[in-house]
Order: structure tokens, then sequence, then C-alpha cells
């Protein structure tokens, strides 16, 4: 909202005008009709107002209107094909977007696709040589992309390089525990894989480094509790901090509020402190000052039914702690486990140019309804407070999944059918 516009004292403008008009009575009244040479026809001092009087007359100064137009929400090109769940999206070293797999009624996606934000158009690009859903994408120092199996192609991996637009075979996994793993770029470039379910989707503690160096994937150290659906975050000193998550079956779920850290100098992992509130389905965010923004999520699952959860919590690496912050506006969940119709059902978590974190769709309205209108909010780690922000124009993008992007240019893209774009 622009800066309010206050006008001139109406007062101080009827002085103003007031002294001007005694001014040049005076002046005519004072001045001869042919001044004598040598003699300035210019009002004497004694016919000038005082200073106090100018500056009484002087009217406020009026305050500059903000330039930064309000955030908004905006469609912009659809993707070429429905991924109804389960797909990923990562954001390329040029600025582009590549989306790769989800799953298309029961089958998993070996297409891909390229988002141009600077025309707003999807392009198809060479398709994997398998098809991934629940699969983990990230973004390697050299630029390629991979692709580590996913709840269909449990031990293959693919590396995706943008120049060629092609994807080649990048080594087998070391373990069978990689659907809904976690995956890590580490500082060395390296790429930490840990946890997730198997093929029997029994719960893993197994981990495995990728080298880019060697195209090779090795163990290194066990998690200290199995865990699937987790969130990891890489800490600014170099530590991966894994938390969270479930252990058990499909039919004896467990939601956990242990966390543990990965040293990648030891390979070995530490048991770390406990969030106040068991969750799984829910968003880690690292901020900028280090620390880690856990929030939403699911807190109960099984026969006895789902509980969304809105609380939030912050972790300090310095302190090894978790602690309390300002609760979301509305529960949120940031995966599946709950039967929707809409395209927005999943949380999209993304960190904004300026700090905050954006919040969009997930909300409870969600749970067992078929039509909603999704909401967005905005985490400010400067207070602690969760607000709402802009409108979204549609209520459903024909894409469940959630995963959002925040562009080089500070813009968050939500793919979908239209895709999304958040101006901050």
């Amino acid at each position: 909202m622009s800066a309010f516009m206050r006008p001139p004292v109406r007062g101080a403008n009827l002085l103003l005008a007031s002294w001007i008009l005694t001014l040049a009575v005076s002046g005519c009244a004072s001045a001869p009709a042919s001044p004598a040479a040598g003699t300035s026809g210019t009002p004497s001092a004694t016919a000038a107002a005082s200073p106090s009087a100018v500056a009484s007359a002087t009217p406020s100064p009026i305050p500059s209107p903000s330039s930064k137009p309000a955030a908004v929400f905006s469609t912009t090109g659809s993707i070429a094909v429905e991924r109804q769940d389960g797909a990923a999206a990562t954001l390329l070293a040029d600025g582009r977007v590549l989306v790769t797999g989800g799953v298309s009624q029961t089958q998993a996606l070996s297409s891909a696709e390229i988002y141009d934000p600077t025309t707003g158009v999807w392009t198809q690009t060479g398709s994997m040589l398998s098809g991934h859903a629940d699969h983990t994408s990230i973004l390697l120092k050299d630029g390629r992309v991979l692709v580590v199996a996913g709840c269909d192609a449990h031990t293959t991996a693919e590396l995706y390089d943008p120049a060629s637009g092609k994807f080649s075979a990048a080594g087998k996994v070391a373990v069978d525990s990689t659907c809904e793993s976690t995956a890590t770029l580490l500082a060395d470039g390296r790429v930490l894989i840990a946890g997730g379910y198997g093929a029997s989707y029994s719960v893993s503690k197994l981990a495995e480094l990728f080298d880019p160096a060697t195209g090779k994937f090795t163990r290194t150290g066990s998690l200290h509790t199995a865990r699937g659906e987790a969130q990891a975050v890489l800490l600014p000193d170099g530590r991966v901090l894994i938390s969270g998550g479930q252990a058990g079956g499909t039919t004896n779920e467990v939601i956990l509020n242990s966390s543990e850290t990965y040293d990648p100098a030891t390979g070995k992992f530490s048991e770390a402190a406990k969030m106040a509130t068991p969750r799984t389905d829910f968003s880690a965010t690292l901020l900028t000052d280090g620390k880690v923004l856990v929030a939403g999520g699911v807190d109960v699952k099984g026969e006895s039914g789902t509980e969304l959860v809105a609380s939030a919590e912050l972790y300090d690496p310095a302190s090894g702690k978790f602690s309390p912050t300002g609760s979301m506006t509305i529960a949120r969940f940031a995966a599946g486990g709950i039967s929707v119709a809409n395209g927005l059902q999943f949380m999209h978590t993304s960190l904004l140019a300026d700090g905050r974190v954006l919040f969009v769709g997930g909300d409870e309205q969600a749970q067992g309804s078929t039509v909603y209108q999704p909401t967005a909010e905005i985490y400010d780690p400067a207070t602690g407070v969760f607000s709402a922000t802009a409108a979204l124009p549609v209520s459903d993008i024909g894409n469940d999944n959630n995963s959002s992007v925040t562009l080089k240019d500070g813009r968050v893209l939500i793919p979908g059918i239209p895709s999304l774009l958040y101006t901050p």
C-alpha cells in the first residue's frame, strides 16, 4: 500500500497568501513614483516578513509514496504433461527450471520439461531412461542434475545435462531404500542420500554418498533411527540436519520428533535435539541467519486418522536446540496421505530473496474435499510471525506435488496447469 499522502495545512496556506498581499501593498505605498538615482526601489527591510513568519508558512513535507508494488500471484505457461503426484522441480544454473517424472494415472513418468522464466513457456526436453516418482532431483556443482530412484525405480539414478538436453545413466544406488528418501548436496560436491522406503515399503536407516567425480554410489554411516519422509537441510557448518518423518511400515506408522546430524568429515550420524511436535509431511527451510524453520505437517497417521499441524519451530545449530516460533495461520501439510482432488493439495514452501518464507496450499480445508480455495502465507524471521499474503488466481493447477522453485529474479514458480508465479 502506498504511504499516506498528507496535504499541506490549510491555515499555513492562508497565512502565506496574507503575507504576500501585505508585502505587495506595502511596497506600492512606500515606493516613490520615480526613484532617485542610486536609490533602490526594493522595499525596505522593515516591510519583509520575519523568519518566524516564513517558517510558520512553510508547508509540511509530503512523504514519498512507496515504489514497491503489493505481492501478487499470476498464471504463466502450463506444463505439457499432467503430473498427478511425485514430480520434482529443480532450478538450473542458467535460471531455467527442470521438472521430471511424477505419476500419470498409475504409471511413473519418464518425461521431463523445461521452463524458461524469460518467455514463460514450457518445452519438453529429453526423456529419462526410466519412470521416476517420489524421487529426488538435485543440482550438482558442475551444472548437471542428479535424479535418484524413487518409489517406482528403487535402484536407478540418472544425470541430466542441460547443455545437451539428455539424460544418461549414473550408476546403481548402493541401497534399495530410495523412495521418499532425502538428498542433500554437501559442501564438497557429493550428495548424501539417507533413509526412505525399500521395495517392500519397510523404512530404512541406511545412507549413501554419490560422488560426481567418480559417478559412483558408496555406503556411509547409518542413521540412528530408520525414517522415511524426513526433511534434510545442509547447515552452514557443513553438517546435515535430518529431522522428523515416520518409522514403521504402512500399517504401523509412527510419526517421529527425533532428529540427527550427519558429519561428512567422519561419515557418521549423531543424535540431535528433538522437536516439540512429532511431524511428517512437513517443510524444513534454512533461513538466512543459519537457523532452520520447520513448519506444518502431520503428527498422527494410520487407523486413528490424520491430524495436521499448524505449529512451527526453529533449530539453532549454535545451541543444537529447537525452540518455538509463531504458528501458521492455518494447518498445512507437504505431501500425500490425504485423499483430495486438487492440484494445490500439498504445501509448497519457498525461501524468498528477502529472507522470508512463502507457504502455498496444503491447508486443512483439503481434507476429504474436492473443491476448496487454497491460501498462502508468509513467515517473517524478523518478527517470528506468519501472515496471509496475496490471493491465488486459481484453485487448482492439476499437478499434485509439492515442488516449487524460487527463480533467480526472486519470483516463485509452482509448476502446473496452469503454472503459478508469485511476485513478492
